[in-house]
């Protein structure tokens, strides 16, 4: 017998097939260039159960010889300091000859050391089998267990592998010697053992089943010697015209106190940096930073690297060199470092320069704040129970006392029957009651839209219960007031839609309907007349149809900008990774994310639209952040004609007319220094 697939729509849908479901759903193969994801999507809820099959032949060998070992070079580092945060790399094998899959992973670091960060490097692969979404968490209160959810989908006889890079920061007694990292797999108990093969010094996370096979060793990190050199990142994209800072880290095992000499080479665009880093006491480092200038003459996608290297003053043959290399872009996109939870069905918020990553299924309430400032995330207080798994998206505004609040609306399936608001002021929760005219079972996956002048908010379509939209209502919320006022109904009824403020008008694009027909039109709310245009009036179709998607407004070079990213295509089966943007006439793919997600969320802060966790298919609530921003406009280029002055002869008459062109005209002229005698500045208007 077959083991079922992972659990998501096809699972529910094969389970619950005498009951009548509204979840529409559907599998397609998406093209290898698409940048797309194969997925199963789904607009309902998450079924319950445990998503195993115990059924199968019983077999041997399930996971034995899967092994973790250390993997220098690359992203990672090649030894361990003993200070100070670092990423070392991981290079996890699994094995199996009875088609058992894999669903966790757990790394444990030696007692004292802090992990902050983990992250996938490189593209798994399987000879036969196929990966699920991944996320990680520190384990059990600890700092320095982490958890590894990366499901491994194994065929009948398999290999699978993967390289993770741990940020980690090194404390408590020192090591003399190679720092052991401890592992440890969890199968899905299918077929024989082994099914949670451990590192050899039985290596066990708490609460997890006894490890039953130990033959493979702890992967072992070597001690740094001499002169080292790190970063937190050894590529960056930069904004033409712009500086782009490496943060670097110079760490001295010399076995003495020294002064490190640094130069820059192999590099055409400007750099600069510290001529000398110390004196540096032994078993010590220091920070310094790097600037590579990426020069107004270059193109997109051009790439200049950089060799940085510490030279002992003392000892010339003990250096050390890094690597750097930046590449000049227009559009900045890009991966922020992983929120502390997974998410989808989130809200999303912006206040004081922070982004509010509230909530949502599979986050366990979780508040997730990221500070773009610092690049780090810390955590809020969670949302009381019962949560609102669903939110799908809140308002935000100003409360009554004139506190940033984040107001969570029921979803007609948690069962909660009041509002849940977050206060990011004071980061505390309050449950008032629903607003008159709000329907008490809440509302299935509505889009809300905010304005922070009026402090209005508008909340759009939706649905009576899980599924496809069935709701054409359009409701104006006060947030102060926490009134609701209806507004005349939208055409199309539809849900897990996209909504903004925009040219003065309320508009909505995509979604999906209650028969699960997936929409590309537009419909937009005139407010001066009251009334809704007809659709794709007043904003133009999207150039494909889509739902799940995160939506918000960017600044372009001082134009409020709609912008849409993520989502499912019409077939429930594509995962998209674009980024969408409306120019006024058409809406134009502009950039792909890293990963592809839906049921998904985002907001600006400041000149960029983020793009927070969100399903990677079926209920896999991912931790990522992405990003997109446009680079400012440089000066433009003005020539002034002629570029040369005709000669002039004594006794002559003589005149030249200046003119301009590039940039933006009107052109103003001036004159710097004196005309030799004889000759008159005369200044004209162009």
């Amino acid at each position: 017998m077959r083991k079922l697939v992972p659990w998501g729509c096809n699972l529910a849908l094969i389970v619950f097939m005498t009951v009548l479901l509204a979840v529409p759903w559907a599998v397609s193969a998406a093209s290898p260039d698409s940048g797309a994801v194969k997925a199963e999507a789904c607009t309902g809820a998450a079924p319950e159960g445990p998503g195993r099959d115990a059924n199968g032949v019983v077999s041997v060998n399930s996971l034995s010889g899967s092994a973790v070992i250390f993997s220098p070079g690359g992203s990672g580092a090649e030894c361990f300091l003993a200070s100070g945060s670092q990423t070392l790399c991981f290079q996890a094998d699994s094995f199996t000859t009875d088609w058992e899959y894999v669903y966790t992973l757990w790394l444990r670091f030696p007692a004292g050391w802090t992990v902050t960060n983990v992250a996938v490097s490189g593209t798994p692969s399987c000879n036969s089998g196929s990966w699920g979404t991944f996320s990680w968490s520190l384990f059990n209160g600890t700092t320095n267990e982490v958890q590894i959810n990366h499901s491994r989908y194994q065929a009948s006889t398999d290999s699978c592998t993967a390289t993770y890079c741990v940020t980690v920061t090194p404390g408590g007694t020192p090591i003399a010697g190679d720092a052991q990292v401890s592992w440890y797999w969890d199968g899905d108990e299918y077929g024989g053992p082994p099914h949670w093969p451990c590192s050899s010094d039985l290596y066990t996370p708490a609460g997890m089943p006894a490890c039953d096979q130990w033959t493979n060793p702890p992967s072992s990190v070597p001690p740094c010697t001499g002169v080292v050199l790190g970063a937190a990142a050894t590529a960056q994209a930069g904004c033409i015209g712009s500086p782009v800072v490496y943060n670097l880290t110079l760490a001295n095992y010399t076995g003495a106190d020294a002064t490190f000499d640094l130069s820059y080479t192999g590099n055409t665009w400007p750099v600069a940096g510290p001529a000398t880093v110390g004196p540096v006491a032994d078993g010590a480092s220091a920070d310094f930073s790097v600037t590579h200038n990426v020069p107004a003459s270059a193109l997109p996608g051009q790439i200049d690297p950089v060799t940085v290297t510490a030279t002992d003053q003392a000892n010339p043959a003990t250096f050390d060199s890094l690597a750097l290399s930046t590449t000049a872009v227009d559009v900045l996109v890009g991966e922020g470092p992983p929120s502390p939870g997974v998410h989808m069905d989130n809200v999303v918020a912006a206040y004081g320069g922070r982004l509010f990553n509230v909530a949502g299924h599979g986050s366990g309430g979780a508040v997730d704040i990221y500070d773009p400032a610092t690049g780090s995330w810390s955590s809020g207080t969670p949302e009381p129970a019962p949560q609102i798994d669903y939110a799908v998206d809140g308002a935000t505004g100003l409360d009554a006392g004139g506190d940033a609040v984040v107001v969570l609306f029921p979803d007609a399936e948690s069962g909660v029957t009041t509002l849940h608001v977050y206060n990011m002021v004071t980061d505390t929760w309050t449950t008032p009651p629903l607003p008159a005219g709000f329907p008490p079972g809440g509302i299935w996956a509505p889009d809300i839209v905010c304005d922070p002048v009026s402090n209005l908010c508008y909340i759009t379509g939706g649905a009576t219960v899980p599924g496809g939209g069935n709701l054409n209502t359009a409701y104006v919320y006060n947030v102060a007031a926490n009134t609701l006022t209806p507004l005349p109904p939208f055409t199309t009824p539809r849900d897990f839609h996209a909504s903004f403020l925009y040219n003065g008008r309320l508009c909505i694009a995509g979604g999906v309907d209650a028969g699960s027909n997936v929409f590309s039109s537009t419909q937009c709310y005139d407010f001066g007349l009251g009334s809704w245009g007809a659709e794709n009036a007043d904003m133009a179709a999207l150039p494909f149809g889509v739902w799940g998607m995160g939506d918000g407004v960017l600044d372009v070079a001082g134009t409020p900008t709609p912008i849409m990213a993520g989502g499912v295509d019409a077939s429930f089966g594509i995962v998209l990774p674009d980024v969408l943007t409306y120019d006024g006439s058409a809406w134009n793919v502009v950039a792909s994310f890293p990963h592809a997600v839906y049921r998904v969320e985002g907001e600006t802060v400041g000149d960029r639209f983020y793009l927070a966790g969100g399903s990677t298919g079926g209920f896999t609530p991912s931790n990522y952040l992405q990003y997109y921003g446009v680079c400012p406009a440089g000066c433009p280029t003005i020539t002034i004609d002629p570029a040369v002055l005709p000669p002039m002869q004594r006794g002559t008459p003589w005149s030249v007319t200046f003119t301009a062109s590039g940039g933006t005209a009107p052109y103003s002229f001036s004159l710097t220094g004196t005309v030799p005698p004889g000759l008159i500045w005369d200044q004209v208007s162009a």
